[in-house]
């Protein structure tokens, strides 16, 4: 008889943001799809922490990382304050306002713009002056008209021109190729569904806009007076977007932690203008907590792709008191479904990623902020290791953008995998007895990670820890082990029991490719 591991959450109970108990679920994986359909469970990829806010002397409040490609040059906000380069090198004299939320950036013509939202401000920097931080001051810019409109989160930029939604459902543009100049007329209303506007943002040459019930699309239509935008008519989806960062645009597709009056609170993907969910009720129920719960709970979400793949990954958090405490990280794999992730390294937890880099730096190579400002590389997909340094250093062979070769030594820590399957009772309530317990998975002789000199981790086992529990996940017996280098490792007697749920977990190099765990079964009395 064969389980398979499971390829999304199957939760129990759930409070504020976070599973309680969970039936199944995979931790720190990613998942591969073979050409036959099989589905395999692998270590997530390696991150190593670039830049630590707190040995910085910065801030503890990471609200956005972007690369300019005009300047080749990487900028950070943290709370109130803008940083040149990847590890907080150069201090913009200028200040925004304070603040906890996702900040964003568009590149137009010779500016690069930060929004604001939460603090209803613009604010950008131009070519040639890297290190000078100026406000948008144009008295035609949303929030400096009379009376102030409230920006929507989120912006876009098409055909050179700089769009910003507004709460009251209007969408205004800047002059083309400039950011700083606005005017009183440039502007267009959402026609469709007038409800609250949420998040703006571009989806396959349209900029679309989010509403509380809706989703409208508008192609440049080059008018000659007021917006160039025009709406489509024939295109609205009666789904809305939550009041969160959880927008995350992969090229043309849009993951968004979405909202319809039918159907409640769901995780969509938006590709080619058709809208599907992504989540199970399970995962719908427990954002839908998020959403309409507490108001100190909250979620942002980010991602990455890398060969066709992508990732997104929606935190949820608590706010109190202005400080951000990181629940659970929730990741998407469209290769396979959902898992849940977290940094390994000791003092961190969850994957609060705020945003990655983007730019000319795209992928897993580009570098992300975490809510408390650290910033992080994702660096390997064959490496499971978490690495953390106080020095920019670099082993032989080891290359890294802006790293040079020193004497100190990187730290690594394993990541931890882990594999609840779900119950298994055999169609009948009887007792069964299990015995020769192997785990699915492909041929593995000597594979190992290969880890630079250098690098200062424990040693590693080739052997998976595998538990099981009878009573409905509330304990679990003493833990046995399977050799993954020797095919016929087994474990022989598993006992008897009515209904039973398997644990594997793992920490080290042994590069795994699970697939499912197989057993007999015979039925006892």
């Amino acid at each position: 008889l064969r389980i398979p591991i499971p390829t999304t959450l199957d939760i129990k109970t759930f409070s504020s943001g976070k599973t309680q108990i969970n039936r199944s679920y995979t931790k720190n994986v990613v998942y591969n799809r073979t050409a036959d359909g099989k589905v395999l469970a692998t270590q997530r990829p390696g991150v190593i922490v670039i830049a630590d806010a707190s040995e910085k002397g910065v801030g503890a409040k990471g609200r956005g990382i972007y690369h300019w490609q005009t300047e080749d040059l990487t900028y950070i906000v943290n709370d109130d304050t803008v940083y040149a380069g990847a590890s907080y090198d150069v201090t913009l004299a200028q200040n925004i306002s304070s603040g906890t939320e996702k900040v964003e950036f568009f590149e137009i013509g010779d500016y690069l713009v930060i929004i604001d939202s939460e603090n209803n401000e613009g604010w950008y920097i131009q070519s040639g002056a890297t290190t000078t931080l100026v406000k948008i001051t144009d008295v035609d810019f949303p929030p400096n008209q009379t009376p102030a409109l409230t920006l929507a989160k989120g912006g876009a930029v098409l055909n050179e021109t700089l769009y910003v939604g507004c709460t009251n459902g209007e969408i205004w543009n800047s002059s083309v190729e400039d950011p700083t100049a606005w005017a009183g007329t440039d502007f267009t209303t959402a026609e469709v569904s007038k409800d609250k506007g949420i998040y703006l943002t571009k989806h396959n040459q349209h900029v679309v806009f989010f509403g509380r019930n809706s989703i409208e699309f508008f192609y440049d239509a080059s008018n000659p007076t007021g917006s160039p935008l025009s709406v489509r008519t024939d295109i609205t989806l009666d789904v809305g977007a939550s009041d969160t960062h959880t927008v995350w645009k992969d090229d043309d597709r849009l993951y968004f932690l979405g909202v319809s009056k039918s159907s409640g609170c769901n995780v969509y993907a938006l590709d080619g203008f058709q809208l599907s969910v992504i989540s199970s009720s399970d995962i719908s129920q427990l954002f839908q907590e998020v959403v309409e719960g507490d108001a100190t709970t909250k979620a942002f979400a980010s991602g990455f792709s890398s060969g066709g793949r992508s990732f997104y990954i929606i935190t949820t958090y608590s706010l109190v008191a202005g400080v951000i405490s990181p629940i659970e990280s929730y990741i998407y794999d469209n290769t396979g479904g959902w898992t849940i992730w977290s940094i390994c390294i000791p003092e961190y937890c969850d994957f609060p990623v705020v945003s990655f880099s983007g730019g000319s730096v795209l992928g897993p190579l580009s570098y992300a902020i975490l809510d408390n400002g650290d910033i992080i590389r994702i660096y390997d997909f064959n490496l499971s290791v978490d690495l953390n340094t106080s020095a920019d250093w670099v082993a032989d062979g080891w290359v890294a953008d802006g790293w040079v070769q020193g004497v100190n030594s990187l730290t690594g820590t394993y990541i931890n995998c882990e594999f609840v399957l779900p119950p298994f009772d055999g169609g009948t309530m009887d007792y069964k007895y299990a015995s020769n317990l192997k785990i699915v998975r492909t041929p593995q002789t000597d594979y190992y990670d290969i880890v630079p000199g250098g690098i200062d981790i424990p040693a590693s086992s080739n052997e998976i820890s595998v538990q099981w529990s009878d009573d409905d996940l509330e304990n679990y017996y003493t833990a046995k082990t399977i050799n993954m280098f020797e095919p016929d490792s087994s474990i022989r007697r598993c006992g008897r029991f009515r209904t039973r749920q398997h644990k594997l977990t793992y920490a080290g190099l042994m590069h795994l490719e699970i697939e499912a765990i197989e057993f007999d079964v015979e039925k006892g009395m």
